[in-house]
């Protein structure tokens, strides 16, 4: 990733990771000025979905120095030390700056839920779905949603790490622990806890990803996991962070999986290129057809062909990805999908990227 020169003398490498060990040297840049924060972003991003949404990336957000006259008299010290990295749909960026810098959302481009703590300086959002503006320091997490009119600000001296969330993916995953359709929005309360549980958890899942993002032949830092650590994260933040669901959640612990539920699944591991229905998976179950797919409900918050559907998907993927020479309609065929448009369609909505973007993000890797 390049976005301009790395000024080792401004600081070390060393020093960037005591910030936060995203500030690896293949993934750390040095950014000028805010007002090419925007474009700088754009070039780290995943090459297929910068080519989506690059028009709409770049006039989403607009990025500022906070004292616009020190800025004038010296913008060398204006700066800004930053490590993009993703996982899944979501984006994990590391910071350092010397100066206040505002951002100021005008259209956003991904319908997102950003979550941020900092190591030093303090953190302001206003606007949009905030009481008022508050300014967090260290030893916060800081929860809010990107809508036009948001101004997030940062102090001199500011260092931290955000994540960016799909937020569909966050409905989806609540709807699956809630067991029942997300009608209104889900809202987070805007500052939690670091230094306590269960926010304190959060902190160390956050240390966790950072220290997996600093090996490089993790499966994390390889970009090999699909949506896990993602996933892992949303749920972590849904069972500590105040929301407006989180009465639901605080219900009577679910019954341990039902054994029908086990066998099914192991059934279609081992059967995933194979054409099944649910009647041979009920039978491997020793179940009945309804009671397949009202435990499936339940428990998995899906039915059973769905979770094969998934598992496949999950299997395409990771052959689309360790395969030399795979091809999409190599991959849908052998597992199990004789429709390749569908196939495609499918792909799309559960991973956020088309099969062709893996399978060429693939082969730039390798």
């Amino acid at each position: 990733m390049k976005m301009g020169l790395l000024r080792t003398e401004d600081q070390t490498a060393a020093a960037l990771a005591a910030v936060s060990l995203v500030f690896q040297p293949h993934r750390t840049a040095f950014i000028e000025s805010p007002y090419h924060v925007s474009e700088n972003l754009l070039k780290a991003m995943p090459a297929e979905l910068r080519e989506r949404s690059a028009a709409a990336i770049l006039r989403a957000r607009a990025f500022a120095p906070l004292d616009h006259g020190a800025y004038a008299a010296s913008p060398s010290e204006h700066g800004i030390h930053v490590a993009v990295a993703h996982e899944g749909a979501m984006r994990i960026s590391a910071s350092l700056l010397r100066r206040g810098m505002s951002m100021t959302v005008f259209e956003p481009a991904l319908d997102s839920y950003t979550f941020g703590l900092r190591t030093q300086g303090t953190l302001a959002v206003g606007g949009p779905g905030r009481i008022e503006s508050a300014s967090y320091g260290t030893g916060l997490g800081v929860m809010y949603r990107e809508r036009p009119g948001t101004r997030v600000t940062t102090s001199a001296g500011h260092a931290g790490i955000s994540f960016e969330l799909p937020y569909p993916r966050m409905i989806a995953l609540l709807e699956g622990l809630t067991e029942r359709p997300a009608h209104a929005e889900l809202q987070f309360a805007p500052c939690f806890s670091l230094a306590r549980e269960p926010g304190a958890s959060i902190s160390r899942a956050v240390r966790y990803i950072e220290q997996e993002l600093a090996i490089r032949q993790s499966l994390l830092s390889a970009g090999q996991s699909g949506t896990t650590m993602q996933d892992f994260l949303i749920r972590a933040l849904l069972a500590a962070v105040p929301h407006s669901y989180a009465a639901l959640l605080e219900r009577e612990p679910k019954l341990a999986t039902p054994f029908n539920v086990g066998r099914a699944e192991a059934f279609m591991h081992a059967h995933l290129h194979e054409s099944i229905d649910i009647a041979d998976i009920a039978a491997a179950a020793g179940c009945g057809i309804r009671s397949l797919q009202v435990s499936f409900q339940k428990y998995r918050g899906c039915p059973p062909m769905a979770a094969l559907r998934s598992l496949r998907l999950e299997k395409a993927r990771e052959m689309l990805r360790q395969t030399d020479g795979m091809t999409p309609t190599q991959a849908a065929a052998i597992c199990g999908f004789t429709n390749p448009g569908r196939f495609a369609a499918y792909y799309l909505k559960m991973f956020g990227e088309r099969p062709s973007e893996t399978m060429k993000a693939a082969r730039r890797r390798r």
